[in-house]
This record gives structure tokens, C-alpha cells and sequence, in this order.
């Protein structure tokens, strides 16, 4: 045994390495010393109400911009559109039309049916024939059709009513994360945000229990621009929509950081719904390893102005983790817990017993 160690023990004074799991603190603060920042408590809590009054802003604004580029809007026929016609009338007795076949006699209501709109705008209407209303307005449609109707004198006074079915352009379309996509026909009186999304069963899936690492998105298309806001932020708000506008919803994490190091005991990457203190991150991946960490420091490297920093947080000290439960932290943060020096060499000693210990049975 003794002569296994003493090899080992000169193997390492000779310049060999010891079997590490990665770098060790002096390392890393050796490498990045021009680019460490030392948090404490206060610069922890600094940083938590910077980020949450930046959020907050941002969702404003965001909301505000998508206000403001509402119009009142007039929806229009569009090619490619479904109309439902229906008709009402008194037609005398002994009226004829094609074939000598009756039409509508005494007082009736029916529905003739859905009729669509072709690509030259023109609609094939019974008895009248093509009649275009491509860019026409709901009104001014109803009025061409029943002067048509008038025109061929087949009744007494019609009264026409019509609505757009099916729409795609002027229709809202729902699509991503929900359960029912789908293209929603608009309706005369309007429609708001979240009875868009109520309909294409967006609440209903977001009930899943599986999405509790994601945030709900939602982003509104209108006239070439994406409006992105929360999905609890759509619902809870009255936000009217205008034809044609377009709804995205997607699940992400609102942040996904790597945790690595000897000193962790989970190694992995982790999703959060919403922004986690640098404590929630340890927590989520099983805490520190109580044999190997150093807790002297733990090292978040983050991307602040296109230039990488390596914040430092000493979990020795009591306040460490207060700064830990404050410090926020980033979208694509890499939290590295180095383990302790002392690890390393007792790795080698426990070689070194391996070593021995079948020369010590032989014996």
C-alpha cells in the first residue's frame, strides 16, 4: 500500500492532474478575473427590481403598441368568402320561373343557400344569375342582391338578408398552442381577444398539468406587424380584434439555465415559467452536494451586452443566501458549482486504497 501511494503521490508532483469533475474556483477566477462581478445581497436585490420593472415595461408597452393599432374596420366581402342568403316575400299566385316551375307562392321565408364567392368576386345566385360583390360591405351586398331580386320581378317586395360564413380574410385565425385551431367567421358586432381564444378551446388547454414549465404566449398579426403579449394578460383584458387579424399561441420557457459542476448534485438544463431566483435554480437541481461542493463560490455566467460575465456569490457567508434568493436569473444563464479543492486528492487516496487493499488480502 505504501508503495501505490507513493507512486501516485509522484505521479501528481510530477505534473500529472488530478482526476477533477471540472474547474476549480481559482480556476475560474484566474481565467475570467477582468470579467467577475462579486454580488452581494444588495446588488442581488438591485438586480431583481431592475428585472422586474424592466418586465412590467415591456408587457406595457407591448400592450399599449397593440392598442393603438386598432382601427375600426368595416369588413368587406372578400374572393374566396361564403354567403348565406335568405329571403323573404309574397309572391302572388300563378307566378312562374324556369320551366314553368312555382316560386315561393303566398308569404314565405327560406333559405336559399351558402353561395361562394369566386376569384373574379362574382357569386351565382338562383334565378339572378352572377352578380359581383368582391369589396362590397355586408350592407351594400344585401342591397345588390335584393335589387336583383326586385329587378327580376319573380316577387313582391323581397326582403333579402345575408351573412359571410367560413371567411378566411375576414376571419380571425387561431393557431398553436390550442386545442381546436381553427379560422373564425367575424361577426357584425365584433370580437375581442379572448373569445377568440375561448373558442378555439385555449383555456381549455391550458389547464395541462404538463406546461408548468412554460409561459403562455400569445401574438397578434395585424397589417404586417406581431404584437406579442401574455396569455393570462389576453384574457383578462378587453382587447378587440379587426378582420384579418391573426393569433399565435405558443408554450415556452421563459427561462431554460444549464447547471453544471462537481459541487451540484443534478447536472442538467431546467425550465422555468417564470423568471427563478439563483435559490430555486440550485433547489430545482437537487441542491449542493454536501461531499463536493465548494461553497465558497458559485459562478453564473451571463451575456450582458454582447460580453460574457461571470457573476460571483459566496454561499460561505450568511448572506449568501439572501443574495442567492434575490439574484434573478437570465434566459441562457450557465450556473457552475465548482466542487471543493480537498475532492481531488481524495480521490487519489481512495485510488491508492484500491490499490492496496487486494497486496493487503493477499497478505
Amino acid at each position: 500500500m505504501r508503495s501505490s501511494t507513493l507512486i501516485l503521490i509522484s505521479l501528481v508532483l510530477s505534473g500529472c492532474s488530478l482526476p477533477t469533475s471540472g474547474p476549480s474556483r481559482q480556476a475560474i477566477v484566474t481565467s475570467f478575473q477582468s470579467r467577475i462581478i462579486n454580488v452581494d445581497d444588495v446588488t442581488a436585490e438591485q438586480m431583481n427590481r431592475f428585472d422586474i420593472e424592466k418586465s412590467t415595461r415591456t408587457d406595457k408597452e407591448n400592450l399599449d403598441a397593440l392598442r393603438a393599432s386598432y382601427r375600426l374596420v368595416t369588413p368587406r366581402i372578400q374572393k374566396g368568402d361564403q354567403i348565406s342568403v335568405k329571403i323573404s316575400s309574397f309572391t302572388p299566385e300563378g307566378v312562374t320561373g324556369i320551366a314553368s316551375e312555382k316560386i315561393l307562392e303566398g308569404f314565405q321565408m327560406k333559405e336559399l343557400g351558402l353561395y361562394v364567392v369566386d376569384e373574379a368576386g362574382l357569386v351565382d345566385l338562383p334565378y339572378i344569375g352572377t352578380i359581383h360583390l368582391s369589396g362590397d360591405t355586408i350592407g351594400v351586398a344585401r342591397q345588390t342582391i335584393q335589387a336583383a331580386y326586385n329587378h327580376a320581378r319573380l316577387f313582391a317586395r323581397p326582403y333579402v338578408s345575408i351573412s359571410v360564413q367560413g371567411n378566411g380574410r375576414n376571419g380571425i385565425a387561431v393557431a398553436g398552442d390550442v386545442s381546436s385551431p381553427k379560422v373564425l367567421s367575424w361577426q357584425s358586432g365584433g370580437i375581442d381577444l379572448a373569445t377568440a381564444l375561448t373558442l378555439a378551446g385555449g383555456g381549455e388547454h391550458e389547464l395541462s398539468g404538463k406546461y408548468d414549465e412554460t409561459r403562455v404566449l400569445v401574438s397578434i398579426i395585424r397589417n404586417g406587424m406581431t404584437y406579442r403579449i401574455s396569455y393570462d394578460q389576453a384574457l383578462h383584458d378587453h382587447i378587440p380584434l379587426v378582420p384579418g387579424d391573426r393569433l399565435v399561441v405558443k408554450r415556452t420557457p421563459s427561462v431554460r439555465a444549464t447547471m453544471v459542476g462537481g459541487g451540484i448534485l443534478q447536472n442538467g438544463t431546467y425550465n422555468f415559467q417564470n423568471t427563478p431566483s439563483l435559490m430555486e435554480v440550485v433547489a430545482r437541481a437537487g441542491g449542493l452536494n454536501a461531499n463536493n461542493a465548494d461553497i465558497t463560490n458559485i459562478f453564473v455566467f451571463r451575456e450582458i451586452d454582447h460580453d460574457m460575465r461571470v457573476l460571483r456569490i459566496n454561499f460561505k457567508e450568511g448572506a449568501g443566501v439572501t443574495t442567492a434568493s434575490s439574484l434573478p436569473v437570465k434566459n441562457g444563464d450557465v450556473i457552475y458549482a465548482p466542487e471543493a479543492q480537498i475532492v481531488p486528492w481524495l480521490r487519489v487516496m481512495n485510488i491508492a486504497f484500491q490499490l492496496a487493499l487486494p497486496a493487503a488480502v493477499m497478505k
